[in-house]
């Protein structure tokens, strides 16, 4: 029976894992010059100058990032589309300790898309990268059955140094910025008009890449990684085996299922990073000092 099939015969659908999985055994080999190519948050190159080149992509896709009806939705509206696509995946800059830069936005709309809504899409777009200190330097259009916008962020390290998310000890301690589930907390606001207020939608409108805080990091964090698919999982990737106590965690107080929920809520783009204890009191101030 081939891999593909279940017992029954039937072929197995390619969920997210196989997908990722896949790529990282078809494209595993890499030149001399990746020093960190599939496998975390964003790769990086060595150029040969006083920094490392680093490079992510990230994408938002009608239906499954936001709903088509939030662009009317004054609490929500398409210049959020531009700017979240800008901002998540500027998120993986500072998973790894840089810096954003250069900004490429590949775009797709249906033909019946409104011209407000394009110029929405691309003003949002453009002020998350200036907010950045980033340019957007080009990318691509076309026609598709759904709006779509799919986002390179080139960015550099301060310096040669950078984080992985690989990397974290036993014993050490597991820190997350921000609270979590504030994205999943703003999402079930925007369905629910009369809850729609506050700071968990502007937060999921409108998410802050932890990039000061990143750069911080760089000289005390083991391993550090964004909080895309959710603190569990995410926790889970730094430090396979990870305990994480629930009554520890900083949830969201708009959030509205319970602590193990909100471990498992996605889209918050916090970081979460593992240190020594030994160094707490340098965590600390690194926190303060990047807001």
């Amino acid at each position: 029976m081939s891999e593909d099939t279940d017992p029954s015969g039937h072929t197995r659908p390619a969920d997210e894992d196989f997908v990722v999985t896949s790529a990282i055994e078809m494209f595993q080999a890499a030149s001399p010059g990746v020093v960190v190519g599939l496998g975390d948050d964003a790769a990086v190159i060595d150029t040969g100058a006083g920094e490392f080149s680093v490079e992510s992509c990230d994408c938002a896709v009608e239906g499954i990032h936001f709903k088509k009806q939030w662009l009317a939705n004054p609490l929500f509206g398409a210049r959020a589309v531009g700017a979240r696509a800008v901002l998540c995946a500027a998120s993986d800059m500072a998973a790894m300790g840089a810096e954003p830069k250069n900004v490429l936005l590949s775009l797709g709309f249906p033909p019946d898309t409104s011209r407000e809504t394009v110029r929405d899409i691309l003003s949002g777009a453009r002020e998350a990268s200036e907010a950045m200190g980033a340019d957007v330097v080009g990318g691509n259009t076309t026609r598709a059955p759904f709006i779509f916008a799919d986002v390179k962020v080139t960015g550099a390290t301060r310096g040669r140094a950078f984080v992985r998310c690989g990397g974290a000890q036993p014993g050490d301690d597991i820190f997350v910025t921000g609270t979590v589930a504030e994205a999943a907390a703003g999402m079930a606001a925007l369905d629910r008009p009369e809850c729609a207020h506050g700071a968990a939608v502007s937060r999921f409108r409108f998410p802050a890449p932890r990039i000061e805080t990143g750069l911080a990091l760089c000289a005390l964090a083991t391993a550090m990684t964004d909080v895309s698919d959710g603190l569990l999982f995410d926790a889970e990737r730094l430090a396979p085996g990870a305990v994480l106590f629930l009554e520890r965690v900083p949830v969201c107080e708009d959030f509205p299922g319970s602590a193990a929920d909100a471990v498992t809520a996605g889209g918050d783009y916090e970081l979460v990073f593992a240190a020594p204890p030994r160094i707490r009191d340098r965590v600390a101030a690194a926190a303060r000092g990047s807001g």
